[in-house]
């Protein structure tokens, strides 16, 4: 399996791309969203 990271800044189409992406059913992994709930959930990191 191949992994892309996508990264730019403010209003470069990041989410576009990911949405792009979903729609053609590839596995989107949402790190910001994993991340604030991994720190929401454990206090000890």
């Amino acid at each position: 399996m191949k992994s892309v990271g996508i990264t730019g800044g403010i209003g470069s189409g990041k989410s576009t791309v990911t949405q792009i992406f979903a729609f053609l059913g590839i596995p989107i992994y949402y790190a910001d969203v994993n991340a604030k709930t991994i720190l929401r959930s454990n206090k000890t990191l």
